[in-house]
């Protein structure tokens, strides 16, 4: 496994045209242009066909939280791709795209483990960044938010509760 302080970012991708953008829908990035990918048998399946998106509104909701041992990280990725209603307002009919559990054992490049991000790196002071290539885009109700992992949260209803 490769230790680094530098930056670093997870990827989750999607065909933006409606293209077949191959296995690769899962990813990270660190340090800069370094490129780290899941081993063949590691490599996510989305559950549903992304339809092309170009020129639509859609949703997407990415949730990420280091499992309990905070020595792993676990990724899901939602999308919403019936737009907005009469009022601009989103429709809210989400379905799971992907998952991902990030052990240290399933990306790798140049034969190195990536170390999952469980804490900040560098001198970065997020955890989430949105970047889109390449195209054109305009955004509506885009924000950012930490939750509690959820089985903290469980937890927590448990203690109060029961």
């Amino acid at each position: 496994m490769v230790e680094t302080r530098e930056a670093a970012t997870y990827e989750i991708c999607g065909p933006y045209l409606g293209s077949e953008i191959g296995e690769q829908i899962i990813g990270a990035e660190s340090p800069w242009k370094r490129m780290w990918r899941p081993k063949r048998g590691d490599i996510p399946k989305p559950k549903i066909k992304l339809p092309p998106i170009k020129g639509k509104w859609f949703g997407v909701m990415v949730f990420r939280w280091n499992d309990k041992d905070d020595k792993s990280v676990h990724m899901e990725c939602w999308v919403d791709l019936d737009g907005l209603d009469a009022n601009d307002k989103p429709r809210n009919k989400w379905q799971k795209y992907v998952e991902f559990n990030d052990d240290g054992k399933k990306l790798q490049s140049k034969g190195d483990y990536f170390d999952p991000l469980t804490k900040n790196r560098g001198n970065e002071d997020c955890h989430t960044t949105l970047r889109i290539n390449s195209v054109e885009y305009e955004a509506k109700y885009l924000f950012v938010r930490e939750i509690e992992r959820p089985t903290q949260a469980i937890d927590s209803i448990r203690e109060q509760w029961i």
